[in-house]
């Protein structure tokens, strides 16, 4: 739309003269000519990148609404109304641009962003949420938060704190518009029909992925949405193109970070997942894992029960929750009527509902169905069948869920024996609960069984499945995870590099499975010494995660976090201080100033500080990282016992003998109860505890410790660590001398 003239009015405001247009409003043109779900997508890229074009040039519309996107009758969409646009200072950030003046706050409510309404910056993500109001309509025939009879505060309460609700789910039902004589129904039949299809057609159409791009664009949280207008629409043109869409893979982890800020026990989950970095740093790697794989039989009945239940999953809020636990109830309770007579289906249906139960995290009502499943399938089909050893496999992954992997051990074991008795036509159920039992026996730290179990797991999955399936993905990635912990890096750099290839070539490079995949490659590769190897694969995964989900994502800023890390390690400590210091200002908005991941950030930090040189800003660092880790991780947590140990280290460096002995005495301690008294990073630590008494005058204390360690070591000692005793032992004698 063409500007003609610009200026201000008497009154001192700005105003703007505009073309004139003629044609229809967006949601109008589309119901009159009655285009169908495509074409009204492909109109949706048209306006997503008209509205780009304004962000390039610093414009944010701010009132993006039907009415002010008028089609022309060629079909092509033009922006109106610039009138309250505002210009981004291309100089300031975000954070730094005030928020408009209460007298020129114009907006329309029910397309307004939260930020908006509550008076915050005005960014492109305000546009990005009235383009997914937009997009709402445009599919649903409905508005996700106006209700005839609604004031203008309740519209401005729904918009800042109610959920969004699921798009598909809403097409079904009639919709009540406001018109001259009070307000009217729409059926759900007529609004389809404008939409060339059945209320069914019309839900199966938008379920699923369409439903993940509308939630992701409305999303409260701005840093939640897609970071442009252009990123938006790219990810419509990859659904039109039958390629994986983004929002999917995103809605997992923006779950977790809502389910981390109601439950701060949980935060170690998102930090150890993305954030597994460092010398001396106890890497927790991601385990992949499946849920629910499709079963063989009764497909239809279960894949109506799942798609059901699947719905209730990432983008739902907990009042959403309670309700499908509310359904899920409901069925549970009608098992018994519905399946009378016929056992086995009632034992598979069991199994079904407990499966759903356990994808809420309902991990007591889904164990108590799975034990029902198992009683059900044990005494119809008897202890040896197949059915009766799949649910033995659910019981026991459900217990590993609930943290008692000794109890889920010799079920698992069970299942396996009865899946191996089985015959070939049920390797693929042995490979799924030889894959589950390895996962506990990890968990149980049994590392050399667990390596067993997953390469037997493995070699069916590559055989029967090919090796490029996900399911040999998840398996190879699991391999990899126990031969790391097992300290045969090289070996698990070639399993991390295989299941990497398996989840790309199955679910696409951006899916996150793929995504966690890459950051576990690259983890093993910095064990394994492929430093710059593991530069290059984080390289690529942060382009790819900046491409997928925006530079503010905690995510991006969890694989910047991890760059910066293996970066430390590489000596090339400038460059990784330059990304330290965005991920922790990201990881600080998005997670809060207590997050663990935070925490971790400013260790990360510190250690580009401190191999520049900079003692004391890295010491600063050190200690804003103890304060949270103190408070946010248990007391045996390794990134405790580092911290501790970084900060003795550093004190001891700087010639605070009183701190530095105060700080190894700890981390002595909790080395100790971490890594055992005989590790050689116990003995490192007591080592310099010996010296920095020596130092202090302690000299009895230091010699005791030294003599302690010598008989303590397992195994050979490290060239290093020899070293250090030896220059212990050096400043003990000229202390000595000196003191006589």
């Amino acid at each position: 739309m063409r500007l003609i003239d610009a200026g201000l009015s008497d009154e001192g405001r700005p105003y703007l003269v505009m073309e004139y247009v003629e044609g229809l409003p967006v949601d109008e043109y589309c119901d009159r000519r009655g285009l169908g779900i495509r074409e009204r997508l492909e109109l949706f890229r048209v306006i997503c990148d008209a509205v780009q074009h304004a962000h390039d040039h610093l414009i944010v519309h701010r009132d993006l609404k039907p009415s002010n996107i008028l089609v022309t009758g060629d079909g092509v969409p033009r922006l109106l109304d610039f009138g309250i646009a505002k210009l981004l200072a291309s100089t300031l950030s975000e954070d730094s641009i005030p928020p408009t003046r209460t007298a020129l706050r114009r907006l329309t409510p029910g397309y307004a962003a939260p930020e908006q309404i509550q008076g915050g910056p005005i960014t492109p993500a305000c546009d990005v949420h009235a383009l997914g109001v937009l997009l709402y309509e445009l599919l649903t025939g409905r508005h996700p938060f106006i209700q005839p009879g609604l004031d203008l505060e309740e519209v401005q309460r729904a918009v800042c704190h109610k959920p969004v609700p699921r798009p598909s789910g809403v097409v079904v039902k009639p919709v009540w518009k406001v018109d001259e004589g009070g307000r009217m129904s729409v059926s759900a039949e007529e609004l389809a029909k404008r939409r060339g299809t059945s209320p069914k057609g019309l839900r199966r159409a938008i379920s699923g992925d369409l439903d993940a791009v509308v939630l992701k664009a409305c999303r409260k949280e701005p840093e939640w949405r897609y970071p442009s207008a252009g990123l938006l629409g790219e990810e419509i043109g990859r659904f039109l193109a039958g390629k994986p869409v983004a929002a999917r893979a995103d809605a997992a982890v923006y779950r977790t970070s809502k389910f981390l800020k109601r439950h701060a026990w949980a935060a170690v989950s998102l930090a150890v997942a993305f954030v597994a970095l460092a010398l001396m740093t106890a890497v927790t790697l991601v385990q992949s894992r499946e849920v629910a794989l499709q079963r063989d039989q009764m497909r239809e009945v279960q894949g109506f029960l799942l798609e059901t239940f699947g719905a209730v999953g990432p983008d739902q809020a907990v009042g959403e929750v309670v309700t499908a636990s509310q359904l899920l109830d409901a069925r549970a309770a009608s098992l018994e009527q519905a399946y009378a007579g016929r056992p086995v289906l009632k034992a598979q249906m069991t199994g079904v509902l407990a499966e759903a139960y356990l994808r809420l995290g309902l991990y007591e009502r889904a164990e108590s169905l799975a034990r029902r499943a198992v009683a059900l399938s044990g005494s119809e089909l008897g202890e040896d069948h197949p059915a009766f050893a799949s649910a033995l496999a659910l019981l026991g992954l459900i217990l590993y869920e609930r943290g008692d992997a000794g109890a889920a051990q010799p079920i698992l074991e069970q299942a396996v024996r009865i899946h191996r008795s089985a015959g070939r036509n049920y390797r693929v159920d042995l490979s799924r609960s030889l894959n589950d039992l390895g996962l506990v026996l990890e968990r149980l730290s049994r590392y050399a069984e667990a390596e067993r179990v997953y390469r037997e797991a493995l070699t069916i999955r590559a055989s029967l499945l090919g090796d490029q399936h996900q399911s040999t993905g998840i398996t190879a990635s699991n391999l990899a995870a126990v031969l790391y912990r097992q300290g045969s890096y090289d070996e698990a750099v070639s399993a991390a590099s295989r299941a990497l290839r398996a989840l790309r070539s199955s679910l696409g490079p951006d899916h996150q499975r793929s995504v966690i995949a890459q950051n576990n490659l690259a983890v093993m590769k910095i064990a394994a010494g492929q430093i710059e190897g593991a530069v290059a694969e984080l390289r690529d995964l942060l382009e790819r995660q900046r491409r997928l989900q925006g530079e503010r994502h905690p995510v991006t800023a969890q694989v910047m976090n991890t760059l910066a890390g293996t970066l430390n390690r590489a000596g090339r400590y400038q460059e990784a201080e330059v990304l330290a210091r965005r991920a922790l200002e990201i990881l600080g908005r998005a997670l809060g100033p207590q997050h663990t991941a935070v925490g971790i950030s400013s260790r990360v930090l510190g250690e580009a500080l401190e191999g520049q040189g900079r003692h004391r800003e890295a010491m600063e660092q050190y200690h804003a990282a103890l304060a949270i880790q103190r408070s946010a991780l248990s007391a045996q947590h390794p990134e405790l016992a580092y911290l501790i140990t970084k900060l003795g280290t550093l004190y001891q460096e700087l010639g605070q003998v009183e701190e530095a002995v105060e700080y190894l005495r700890e981390a002595v301690a909790r080395n100790e109860a971490v890594y055992g008294s005989s590790s050689q990073r116990t003995l490192e630590v007591r080592l310099r505890l010996a010296m920095a008494l020596a130092a202090e005058g302690a000299f009895q204390e230091a010699e005791s410790l030294l003599a302690s360690s010598r008989g303590d070591i397992a195994g050979e000692e490290s060239t290093a660590l020899a070293r250090l005793r030896s220059r212990v032992e050096s400043l003990l004698r000229e202390r000595r001398a000196a003191a006589r």
